[in-house]
């Protein structure tokens, strides 16, 4: 998923169940942050200690994604979390992602029941991770021969004509690019089909190989699925976290999803859906709006080692008010409790 999912509607969702203005922001930045972290750098603080890197992202033609260290560090737990279908003996069938695994549930049950004081920034990480199995589902976060898709085969269907034409030009690049890349030489996630799993109103297909049946996707239904699945869990985290401010704001699913719906099919280039998505917070269609709602916006740089530094050398460096901070402690929750505890609890890890 791309940013108007991942920050835009995360924080409609947050919002909708009753989260304040400020910690549906923290959630959703936390939840599109994952994207973005992609600095490898100790922070040095001033009285002589250090933040570590938590790299939770590379950039899609980044050397490092070949690497089996990072694949395992990064993909598999942040973006393409195992959803451990089919035989016990077939390892790289069981790592393949999963829409709603049993896994991804465990994830955020793992976020609604941590209580720390980076509790919000561990359950915007979830809900990333959680809405990735919806769209990246059919494909594994290591390096696998599963991951190669039949080129000829790809077939987005849009309504539009304007994002058909789009669509037609990333199409031909994708065919005219893909040969001797990493997506086709060491085939790591979705990279064979670019970013079609990405954009929510779309429906496509695609064959695993010349001869077989197609693989046909419905990201309008799976997103919105997604959507009404993570509106219960946001409602599960605030009963778990009685003590949280919470608003009068909050709308059931049922009050709601139409409007959703309506927002995951509207078919747009990315900053176009994210238009639509703010029309949405401010209109009161989804949650009854805040004059903070007005200002919404994500900026990666807030949470970025410079700004970390920054906010705390005037505090002191206490890291209890930095955002940036608190996301490295949850990042590391995340990745230890995916790597560490759930993955070898199903024999897929030995740790």
């Amino acid at each position: 998923m791309e940013k108007d999912m991942h920050f835009f509607a995360v924080y409609a969702l947050a919002r909708s169940t009753g989260f304040t203005p400020q910690n549906a922001a923290i959630v959703a930045t936390a939840s599109q942050f994952v994207d973005d972290a992609e600095e490898d750098k100790c922070t040095i603080l001033g009285n002589g200690t250090a933040i570590p890197p938590m790299m939770t992202a590379h950039a899609v033609m980044d050397y490092r994604n070949i690497s089996p260290d990072e694949q395992w560090n990064v993909w598999v737990p942040f973006h393409f979390l195992p959803g451990n279908i089919g035989p016990k003996n077939n390892f790289e069938q069981r790592m393949i992602c999963q829409k709603d695994s049993a896994l991804a549930q465990a994830v955020m049950n793992n976020a609604l029941n941590f209580s720390g004081p980076s509790s919000l920034h561990l359950l915007g990480i979830a809900a990333h991770v959680y809405f990735d199995t919806f769209a990246h589902q059919g494909f594994a976060g290591f390096n696998s021969e599963l991951n190669k898709v039949f080129n000829e085969s790809i077939k987005p269907k849009p309504q539009s004509a304007s994002i058909k034409a789009y669509l037609r030009e990333k199409m031909e690049n994708i065919r005219a690019t893909i040969v001797g890349t990493f997506a086709e030489i060491l085939p790591v996630g979705h990279g064979a089909v670019e970013h079609l799993p990405d954009r929510p109103y779309l429906k496509w297909e695609y064959k695993r190989k010349k001869g077989e049946s197609p693989v046909i996707r419905d990201n309008p239904e799976d997103f919105t699925l997604a959507c009404e699945k993570l509106h219960g869990y946001f409602c599960s985290y605030l009963a778990n976290h009685p003590t949280l401010p919470k608003t009068k704001s909050a709308k059931s699913w049922n009050d709601i999803k139409k409007f959703v719906r309506k927002l995951v099919a509207f078919e747009g280039k990315q900053e176009d859906r994210i238009d639509q998505w703010l029309g949405a917070i401010r209109s009161g269609n989804l949650f009854v709006t805040d004059n903070a709602d007005v200002d919404v916006w994500y900026s990666a740089e807030t949470w970025k080692r410079a700004s970390t530094k920054e906010i705390l050398s005037k505090n002191n460096w206490n890291i209890g008010n930095s955002d940036g901070s608190l996301y490295v402690q949850a990042a590391l929750n995340h990745r230890d409790y995916v790597l560490r505890d759930l993955l070898p609890s199903l024999n897929l890890l030995a740790f």
